[in-house]
């Protein structure tokens, strides 16, 4: 049998097959989706919400930090409910394209938080590549 010639050389997996960058303009006002990631980030580290829920909107690095902090908040969290947190403030700015840097201050816990966050127009979604929480 005759063997069928295939040229892999010239094909580039990463631009066919890597994540692929989104328009802001193709994408959904990031504000909003800001408030309630915030939330959930805060929620999640403290222990009031399953880590896997921010899994869609996270890089992988970024949930491996949230999901060991929620796994160690889990271990110290007081039994009883408590008050969702409340976002207070939210700042948006687009230093490029397809890119967002945010800030949001929320109150969880008598306690007022602050969240910079950085999001990328990946793959038609927004998605969490940076942040940091004081």
């Amino acid at each position: 049998q005759a063997a069928l010639a295939l040229d892999f050389l010239g094909a580039r997996d990463d631009e066919d097959f890597g994540r692929q960058p989104t328009r802001t303009s193709q994408l959904p006002d990031p504000a909003p989706l800001v408030a309630r990631l915030a939330q959930a980030i805060v929620e999640v580290v403290s222990g009031q919400r399953p880590a896997p829920q921010l899994i869609r909107h996270t890089a992988p690095t970024i949930y491996s930090v949230i999901a060991r902090q929620a796994m160690v908040a889990g271990r110290r969290r007081a039994p009883g409910p408590r008050r969702p947190a409340i976002v207070r403030r939210v700042r948006v700015c687009e230093p490029a394209d397809g890119i967002v840097e945010a800030c949001a201050v929320v109150v969880s816990h008598g306690r007022v938080r602050a969240l910079a966050i950085r999001l990328e127009g990946l793959d038609g979604r927004w998605l969490v590549t940076a942040l940091t929480i004081g």
